[in-house]
């Protein structure tokens, strides 16, 4: 009897060691090497892939050509004789939190019309291909988001200035590829004051989930630029946050959409180390997954509602 108690006693040990074993495996995270955080180019060179948390200096009259990829967090310091290139092929390259310093010259070069960047904070679109400088460069949008009113969504925007601003077509999709056109405002035309604009969408397909709505602006002369896209997750549950897709492969973007105008993203892991920590000014945003593989956790914070989810990164 008393070898069988022990024998017992030995049994739950070892499951429960081994439970414990196994959901430590399970919440297990390894990080890899990102390109370093402050990197010099000081000789033309050609990039092609993703960017995150970079400050990159640009100097010795080099060229940096970017052919592709997703650039996250990053601040380009472009010295004077010397470029950043996004050229005609780059139709794709994508565009997150990305700042440029242009030093007072025609620092930044595009292949293609119709290219969206930010500078010192605000949007920018450059509608045709060239090399500009910081003074050629006139802010026009201020903000573009949605908002979601019961089973409607209200969309908001501003602009400081406008140029030959014929309307703005209010375009509406549930995956990002089909667009639909569903109003069109009509635009200022020419000013050089801040005009606000809004329009709810009362015709809203009755889903569960991610409804994004864009712009197009179109000038008198037909030429067109997109702003957006925003996104709303409907549903009954206010304050609500959907993060897709869970999984994630390993240097994909991770999307994360609220219900919030603003909200702060941290992405951690078991340990608590942080590998990511934003404060996004809209409803929607796009990470690149280049911390590693594994269980990370995405905290989304709107004032004092916090939530908290699990992904895992493969």
């Amino acid at each position: 009897m008393k070898n069988l108690i022990l024998l017992s006693l030995f049994v739950f040990v070892c499951l429960a060691g081994c439970t414990s074993a196994n959901e430590e495996t399970d919440m297990e995270f390894e990080p890899v090497n990102l390109i370093k955080e402050k990197l010099i180019i000081d000789h033309d060179s050609v990039h092609e892939g993703n960017f995150a948390n970079e400050d990159i200096t640009i100097t010795n009259n080099s060229t940096l050509t970017i052919n592709g990829g997703t650039m996250h967090n990053v601040k380009f310091d472009v010295k004077p004789n010397s470029h950043v290139s996004f050229n005609s092929l780059t139709k794709s390259v994508q565009l997150v939190n990305v700042d440029f310093n242009l030093n007072n010259a025609r620092g930044l070069c595009v292949g293609q019309d119709n290219f969206t960047i930010l500078y010192k904070n605000k949007p920018h679109v450059i509608s045709k291909a060239g090399c500009y400088g910081s003074e050629d460069l006139p802010v026009n949008l201020i903000f573009f988001k949605s908002i979601k009113k019961g089973k409607d969504i209200e969309l908001k925007w501003a602009t400081a200035t406008e140029e030959n601003n014929d309307y703005f077509e209010v375009q509406r999709s549930q995956d990002m590829t089909n667009w639909e056109t569903i109003e069109r405002v009509k635009g200022a035309g020419n000013s050089n004051t801040r005009i606000n604009y809004n329009y709810v969408d009362e015709n809203v397909p009755s889903v569960s989930g991610v409804v994004y709505h864009r712009l197009k602006q179109v000038d008198f002369d037909g030429q067109s630029t997109f702003i957006g896209p925003v996104a709303v997750k409907m549903g009954s549950t206010e304050g609500e946050v959907t993060i897709y897709p869970n999984p994630v492969a390993f240097g994909k973007n991770l999307k994360v959409v609220s219900t919030y105008d603003h909200m702060k993203v941290r992405i951690f892991d078991v340990s608590g180390r942080t590998y990511y920590n934003e404060t996004i000014l809209s409803n929607l945003t796009s990470i690149p997954m280049n911390y590693g593989k594994g269980v990370l956790f995405v905290e989304v914070q709107n004032g004092a509602i916090k939530t908290t989810k699990k992904i895992i990164v493969h």
